[in-house]
């Protein structure tokens, strides 16, 4: 078939195709049945406007859109919409049938009038307006209120407004508004009854005739400035004086400005000036009467024409700047320096980039990264008090940026818990294709930890550990540190095996240590927090000591039980080590020659000891077996009765010296 055969049938086929459409819509054919109504109550404050739509066709293809007033309410083929007030409202429907694709609108409109009307002029409004100045002049004030003789006022609310500004909202009829000055005053009310939903404005306005005016003329002032130019041309100054020739207030405050800059606020009718260079001035004097606040402006300029000119020109100023870049460093400096004639009282502040660096004539700065930097110099000649201001501007491109952020850096850290072998290890790596110019260096709590992408470290106790890697490119000479923090919780104790280094015993047999005494200490890591341990030793029960070590005198060969109980009082754990001493020294026997001296009985005993001597002795005293004094005295001759039922049970020791030798001898408590 010829091409354009085709083509013509297609073309036909889309007209009929259209309208055939057009026929399957045909609204009219469809006998559509639009309504609408209200639903008016005149006992609420609501009431509906509804409408609904028919057609007899089928209508499961149909999509509705419904307006009032313009605004789209929701509903199928009905609509319906709540409303609050009266008036008339414009219903529009729009059906589209979407398997045909075409639409059609019906409107309408309704007038409600079934809410109350207020009729604001049945309810005979009084609006009034009293002003004070015929009774008060020193605080002229006026009160505004208004009045309904025919309505209930629990449902009004009042905005009050004076010279279009709100001054008061609320349930109050009434305001009393204070003016600050003479003129109209324009009062309006807006009542608005919430309860049937209406609203009015009444307005009226009043003058005031009586507020306090300063009559600012009619005091005469006179306001004059005077430089020292005539007679003091080294240090210019000029001052402002303003004088008030009829006028005795004291309640004047004055705010004096130069060039729109404030320099005094307070008493003082004057104010001196120094400029720091020549020109013209303007000085404003803002004068306020506080007692009767009302305010006035007086303004003047003067010229200055001696200040003393640096001329920086004429000075031979030169101002050197250099960079040293090295592509081998990786650092650079910005070097400057000025000189200048007749320097004898300068001042000068380096900034870098707005930082301060140096108050010298020359300056060495150390860069670190490439980028632009601003030199600036502020140059002040202390003596003639003038300042003038250099800078330039260096960009760096010669140092190689790492660009440690579009890296993509990445940490992650885990522990090993596995007693006194536990680990805390972290883990390092950048997204660059060059990691093999990379190196690290660890560190855990300021400690060193190993230098590879991967650190292992151990640990032996609970807490935070701070993690910090140094990561170094040492291709591009450059680098950057990275810290984080893990806490590990995997100890269940303190774990004395690992802190505790040496615990040892000694005696004087050997030698060794305090004569005829028994030794012991023990030896702690460094590397937990020795200051929170606390110590505490016995022999055979008895306490002889708080510190890392003791020592305690013996008198007896035998066995002895030495125990020590570590605290860590921070992490509130404790230990308890003990040893089996036994103690065989000759220097310790029992001396012989005295062994006759005297008698012990009973023994054991319990309450009470009888000694009897056969001859009084020059000294004697009894102790326990950790070298305690317990009693001393002399004996006499004949029986010595000792009470010792205060005693703690145990062995003790009795040591006798007579004219005839010393005699040591052992009793025991049961």
């Amino acid at each position: 078939m010829p091409k354009k055969l085709t083509y013509l049938l297609s073309f036909i086929a889309i007209i009929f195709a259209f309208n055939q459409a057009k026929a399957a819509c045909n609204w009219k054919n469809r006998t559509p049945y639009f309504y609408s109504w209200d639903s008016c109550n005149s006992n609420t404050k609501k009431a509906n406007i509804n409408a609904y739509v028919s057609f007899q066709y089928n209508t499961s293809c149909f999509k509705y859109t419904w307006k009032v007033n313009g605004n789209i309410v929701n509903g199928t083929y009905v609509m319906n919409k709540t409303i609050t007030q009266n008036g008339t409202y414009t219903i529009s429907l729009t059906v589209r049938d979407t398997c045909n694709n075409c639409d059609t609108t019906f409107t309408a409109t309704k007038t409600i009038s079934c809410f109350p009307n207020c009729n604001w002029k049945s309810k005979n409004a009084t609006f009034g307006i009293v002003d004070s100045c015929s009774f008060t002049k020193s605080k002229p004030n006026f009160l505004s209120y208004i009045y309904f003789q025919n309505t209930s006022t629990p449902c009004l609310k009042y905005t009050w407004k004076v010279n279009g500004t709100t001054v008061h909202i609320g349930t109050t009829n009434y305001i009393s508004y204070f003016p600050t000055q003479n003129g109209t005053y324009n009062v309006s009310v807006n009542v608005r009854d919430t309860c049937s939903n209406c609203d009015t404005t009444y307005t009226s306005s009043v003058y005031i005739s009586c507020a306090s005016k300063c009559n600012w003329s009619s005091k005469n002032a006179t306001f004059y400035i005077v430089d020292s130019c005539s007679y003091s041309p080294s240090k210019p100054n000029f001052l402002n004086y303003l004088y008030f020739q009829n006028n005795t207030s004291k309640c004047l405050k004055y705010t004096w400005k130069v060039n729109g800059t404030t320099i005094y606020t307070g008493t003082n009718p004057y104010k001196s000036y120094f400029p720091t260079q020549n020109g013209t001035y303007n000085v404003t004097v803002n004068v306020r009467d506080t007692c009767l606040n009302c305010d006035t402006t007086y303004s003047k300029s003067i010229t200055i024409n001696c200040a003393s000119a640096c001329n920086w020109k004429s000075r031979n100023l030169y101002l050197y700047a250099k960079d040293s870049c090295n592509k081998n460093s990786n650092s650079s400096f910005i070097t400057s320096f000025i000189t200048i004639s007749n320097n004898s009282c300068l001042k000068y502040l380096w900034k870098v980039n707005g930082v301060v660096k140096s108050n010298s004539y020359y300056f060495n700065y150390p860069i670190y990264t490439n980028g632009q930097y601003t030199v600036c110099l502020t140059l002040t000649d202390t003596c003639l008090k003038c300042d003038t201001s250099l800078c330039f501007t260096k960009t760096i491109t010669c140092l190689s940026s790492c660009n440690w952020k579009s890296r993509n850096p990445y940490t992650y850290a885990w522990d090993s818990c596995k007693g006194n072998n536990s680990k805390l290890n972290a883990y390092v790596s950048f997204n660059y294709n060059r990691a093999s110019c990379f190196k690290y260096l660890w560190k855990v709590n300021g400690k060193s930890a190993g230098n590879g992408n991967i650190m292992s470290y151990p640990i032996s106790q609970n807490g935070n550990y701070t993690i910090c890697v140094k990561a170094i490119d040492t291709c591009n000479n450059c680098d950057t540190t990275i810290c984080f923090n893990k806490t590990v919780n995997c100890f269940s104790s303190c774990i004395w095996k690992s802190r505790i280094t040496a615990n040892n015993y000694f005696d004087s047999c050997n030698g060794v240590g305090y004569a005829n005494s028994l030794n012991a200490y023990v030896a702690m890591n460094q590397n937990y927090n020795t200051s929170c341990y606390t110590y505490r030793w016995t022999v055979n029960g008895a306490y002889v000591g708080n510190k890392y070590y003791f020592h305690t005198p013996i008198y007896l060969n035998g066995a002895y039980n030495v125990c020590v109980k570590i605290t860590d009082t921070c992490t509130k754990c404790d230990t308890t080590l003990c040893s089996r001493r036994v103690i065989n020294c000759n220097n310790l026997a029992l001396q012989k020659n005295g062994i006759n001296l005297v008698k012990i009985y009973p023994n054991p005993a319990s309450s009470n000891i009888n000694i009897e001597s056969s001859q009084a002795s020059e000294y004697a005293e009894i102790l326990s077996v950790d070298g305690k004094t317990v009693w001393t005295g002399k004996l006499e001759e004949g029986s010595n009765n000792i009470v010792t039922d205060q005693w703690a049970r145990g062995i003790y020791i009795v040591r006798v010296k007579t004219v005839s030798g010393i005699g040591n001898y052992k009793i025991i408590l049961e």
